[in-house]
């Protein structure tokens, strides 16, 4: 019995842990992704859109499939706009990644 209780314990304690971790990774691969686009040619779209498609698995176990697609269509779209519409998708990828970073963010508000 004591055996069970300490392995419950032990798994409440790392269910959270564990979400910390993915957001943590979730807000690094944001900033990549950011900091490819903001380049603004074509080349670094292309390898921003490599790097968010090659890590869409733990992309997704935090945030939704279509938040997602959002970002993976805006960077497919970047990479054959050219001149204003460069500036104009970087600045679309920049507010879908915040809103990949922040999506279901906990905070004090949403546990109680």
């Amino acid at each position: 019995m004591k055996f069970k209780v300490i392995v419950a314990c032990a798994i409440i304690i790392c269910i959270p842990l564990a979400g910390a971790f993915l957001q943590f990774k979730i807000g690094q691969y944001c900033d990549t992704v950011l900091e490819y686009s903001l380049e603004g040619n074509e080349e670094s779209f292309s390898q921003a859109r490599d790097f968010w498609l090659s890590h869409q698995n733990i992309l997704t176990s935090l945030i939704t499939h279509e938040e997602v697609d959002n970002v993976t269509l805006a960077l497919e779209r970047a990479c054959a706009a050219e001149g204003e519409e460069l500036e104009e998708s970087q600045r679309e990828i920049a507010g879908l990644l915040e809103i990949v970073r922040n999506f279901d963010h906990p905070d004090i508000r949403s546990i109680f």
